[in-house]
C-alpha cells in the first residue's frame, strides 16, 4: 500500500502516478521526497511525498506524508551533503549501514541507496539490500549458510540456501517445500532436514565420511577453500567463510562452485569425476568403450571389475545395458578361466589384450541378444578386447570385431584409391589451368600487341579519301603477320623460339616500332653499375619476360593515356634489375590496376622473383619493375 501526501503546501505531482506504476508492488525500497530549501535556494531539509510498503517495512517509526526527513532519516546532516550533490549532479549513491542503536531503522541493514533528482525538482531514493546473506542467496551457484552457536557447539540450523543450492542438491519435492527470501528462511530449518533430504537424492554417497569432515570444520571455525566435492557426476569445489553480522551473530557460508579442468586433474577426489568425463566423448562411438572400478582382495590383487559406464555400442550386443555397479564376473562369460587372466595382466602390467570367440554354451546365460548369438554362431565372430589400467587405478576397456576390422581395412584402402584418384585429377585439372593461363598471358602480351601495331600502321589508309598503303608499308605488314602466325604456332606446340639479341637491343626494336606506329614519342635510357657486357649474360627466360612487360606497358600507355610522350628507363646495379615505364598522359582509376593487362605484367615480374608496382596520378601513370640480375656481379 501506498501513502502520500496531497496539500496545499505540496500538490500531488502527476509523475506520482508512475510512481506507482514503477515501484507501487516492487520488493525493491522506494521513496520520493520534496526538497525544502532557504532562501539562498540550498536544501535544508525535505518532505516526505510518497513510499512503497518495502521502503516502509525497513522503517522503526510510520512515516507519514510532509513528514521531515530530519525526523526519520538516520545521519540526516551527511545525509544534506548527498541532497546538496543530487541538486547540482542529478544522482548520487551512497552506502548505508545500521546498527543496533538506530532508533529510525531496522539493524542489520546493509543497503546501496541512489538518489536521483526528478525532472519536477523532487527526489527519487531506490536501495537494495546489501546485506552478506541476502548477497549470497542471490549467487548463481549453490550456496548454504548456517547458524554458528556463540557457544562454539555444532551447528543446528540453517540461516538460509538459494534456489541453486535446493535445485542442485535436494529431492525435487523441497524444491517447494522451503521459502528462502532476501534474508533467509521464513521459517527455521534444521541442517539435519537439508541432509536428509540430499542423501536421498544422493543415496549412494558417503555420507558419514562427508559429515565428520564438515564436522571438523565447524569445530574448528577456520575459513578453507577449495574443498574437492563430487556428487551426482558434477565436480565441485567448495569454499567455507566465516562472518560476523551487524546483530552479533555469526554464520558460515558453504559456496559450492564447478571444478575446472586443472583441478580435475590435481585432486584425488576428483579420480572418478575424470573417468566419467571421458563417457560424453564416446557414447556414441562406433567402437565398445567401457570403464569400470577395480575389485581387489585384501592382499591387493583384483579379483573383479564394477562397472562405472558403458557406451551404446559396447551395450548394443546385450540383452538389458549394464548399470553402474554391475559386476564383470556376473554378466560376462566365461569369466574365471578367460577374462580373470587377462585382467591381472592389465593391473600389473598397466595393458592386456584379450581375444575371445563366442562359443555356442556362452548364450546359455543369455546375456547378449539374440540377433548378436545368431550371428555369433554363424560367423564365428571373434573379438579383441584392449584393458588398461589409468593412472587412478580404474580398468578402461575398448573391442573391436576382428572380422568387422578386416573388412573396415579393406574399406579405407578402397576409399584411399579413390581419394588419391581424385587428387590426381585435381592435379591434372590444375596443370592444364595454368598450361591455359600460360597460353593466354603469351596471346595477350606478345602476339596481340604485335596485331595492335599492325593495325596502327594501317589504320591511316584505311579512311575515306586516304592513299592507298605503299608498298614497303605493305611488305614491313607482311613480315609482321608472319612473325605472328609463328608465334602462334610457337604456342600450340608448346614450343619456345629463342629470340637473337641483348635486351636493350629488343627494347630500342620495341620503342622504334612504336614510335613509328603510334603519335608517342618513346624514349629509352640505359643505365649500368657494371661493364658493358652485364646485359649479353642476361639469360633468355628474364630479358623475353621483361620485354613483354614493357611492351605491356607501352601498349596500355598508347591505347588508354591520352597523353604523348614514354620514357623507359633500365637501370642495372646492386644486384637488380628495375626497370621503370612513365607516360605522361592522365592517369587512370584504381580500379583499373587489377584489369588483365596490369595483373599479366604483375605476374610475370614474380615469375623472375621480382615485382611491380603501379602508380597512377593526374599527371600520368608509372610501372617500376624490379627483378634479380641472375648473373654474376663484376
Amino acid at each position: 500500500m501506498l501513502s502520500r501526501h496531497v496539500g496545499d503546501d505540496l500538490p500531488l505531482d502527476e509523475g506520482l502516478n508512475y510512481f506507482e506504476y514503477l515501484y507501487g508492488q516492487s520488493s525493491l525500497p522506494a521513496a520520493v521526497t520534496d526538497p525544502v530549501r532557504n532562501d539562498d535556494g540550498l536544501i535544508i531539509d525535505v518532505k516526505f511525498v510518497i513510499g512503497n510498503d518495502a521502503w516502509h517495512s525497513l522503517r522503526r517509526i510510520q512515516v507519514t506524508p510532509g513528514m521531515k526527513g530530519s525526523d526519520f532519516y538516520s545521519g540526516f546532516d551527511s545525509l544534506l551533503q548527498v541532497f546538496s550533490t543530487v541538486d547540482s549532479v542529478g544522482r548520487e549513491t551512497q552506502t548505508f549501514s545500521s546498527d543496533s542503536g538506530d532508533g529510525f531503522v531496522s539493524e542489520g541493514l546493509v543497503q546501496q541507496v541512489e538518489w536521483r533528482k526528478l525532472p519536477n525538482g523532487m527526489i527519487l531514493e531506490t536501495s537494495r539490500d546489501q546485506t552478506l546473506v541476502s548477497a549470497a542467496l542471490e549467487a548463481s551457484g549453490p550456496v548454504l549458510i548456517i547458524e554458528l552457536p556463540e557457544d562454539g557447539q555444532a551447528p543446528t540450523h540453517a540461516a538460509g540456501m538459494n534456489r541453486s543450492f535446493i535445485e542442485h542438491f535436494m529431492i525435487r519435492s523441497d524444491a517447494t517445500r522451503y521459502t528462502v527470501g532476501t534474508s533467509g528462511f521464513t521459517d527455521e530449518v534444521s541442517l539435519l532436514d537439508i541432509r536428509k533430504s540430499v542423501a536421498a537424492r544422493f543415496p549412494d554417497n558417503d555420507w558419514d565420511a562427508f559429515h565428520a569432515a564438515n564436522a571438523r570444520i565447524h569445530q574448528e571455525r577456520t575459513p578453507v577453500e577449495a574443498i574437492p566435492f563430487f556428487l551426482g557426476g558434477e565436480a565441485y569445489l567448495r569454499d567455507f567463510s566465516i562472518h560476523q553480522l551487524p546483530s552479533s551473530r555469526s554464520i558460515g557460508i558453504w559456496v559450492y562452485r564447478p571444478a575446472g579442468a586443472l583441478a580435475l586433474q590435481q585432486f584425488d577426489d576428483f579420480a572418478e569425476a575424470r573417468v566419467l568425463a571421458i563417457a560424453p566423448y564416446v557414447k556414441n562411438l562406433s567402437r565398445p568403450v567401457a570403464a569400470h572400478r577395480a575389485v581387489l582382495s585384501e592382499s591387493g590383487n583384483i579379483i573383479d571389475l564394477e562397472n562405472i559406464w558403458a557406451n551404446d555400442s559396447f551395450n548394443s550386443y546385450r540383452s538389458k545395458p549394464l548399470e553402474s555397479g554391475d559386476l564383470a564376473s556376473k554378466t560376462r562369460v566365461r569369466f574365471t578361466q578367460d577374462l580373470l587372466p587377462v585382467l591381472h595382466q592389465a593391473w600389473n602390467e598397466g595393458e592386456a589384450t584379450q581375444f575371445f570367440r563366442f562359443e555356442s554354451s556362452d548364450f546359455d546365460a543369455k546375456n547378449y541378444r539374440d540377433e548378436f548369438q545368431r550371428a555369433a554362431a554363424a560367423q564365428q565372430i571373434e573379438i579383441e578386447t584392449i584393458f588398461v589400467r589409468t593412472d587412478d587405478d580404474f580398468i578402461l576397456e575398448w573391442g573391436d570385431d576382428i572380422d568387422q576390422k578386416r573388412r573396415l581395412g579393406s574399406e579405407r584402402e578402397q576409399q584411399r584409391k579413390i581419394q588419391l584418384d581424385i587428387l590426381l585429377d585435381l592435379q591434372r585439372q590444375e596443370s592444364e589451368r595454368e598450361t591455359s593461363g600460360a597460353f593466354v598471358r603469351e596471346l595477350h602480351d606478345n602476339v596481340l600487341q604485335d596485331l595492335f601495331v599492325v593495325g596502327l600502321s594501317l589504320h591511316p589508309h584505311t579512311m575515306r579519301d586516304s592513299q592507298p598503303a605503299p608498298p614497303a608499308l605493305l611488305k614491313e605488314v607482311h613480315e609482321s603477320l608472319a612473325r605472328i602466325a609463328t608465334d602462334i604456332r610457337t604456342l600450340i606446340s608448346g614450343d619456345r623460339e629463342s629470340s637473337d639479341g641483348l635486351l636493350t637491343s629488343r627494347l630500342e626494336e620495341l620503342c622504334e616500332q612504336w614510335s613509328q606506329r603510334s603519335n608517342f614519342d618513346i624514349g629509352l635510357e640505359v643505365k649500368t653499375a657494371y661493364d658493358a657486357t652485364v646485359f649479353e649474360r642476361i639469360p633468355e627466360r628474364v630479358t623475353r619476360n621483361l620485354t613483354l612487360i614493357v611492351k605491356e606497358a607501352i601498349s596500355n600507355a598508347v591505347r588508354h593515356s591520352g597523353g604523348t610522350t614514354i620514357n623507359i628507363r633500365l637501370v642495372a646495379s646492386g644486384g637488380i634489375l628495375k626497370c621503370t615505364i612513365r607516360d605522361n598522359g592522365n592517369g587512370f582509376p584504381a580500379s583499373h590496376i587489377v584489369e588483365s593487362g596490369t595483373l599479366n605484367l604483375r605476374s610475370r615480374a614474380e615469375l623472375l622473383g621480382g615485382s611491380a608496382r603501379i602508380e597512377s596520378t593526374k599527371s600520368g601513370v608509372t610501372v617500376d619493375v624490379t627483378v634479380p640480375l641472375p648473373i654474376e656481379q663484376v
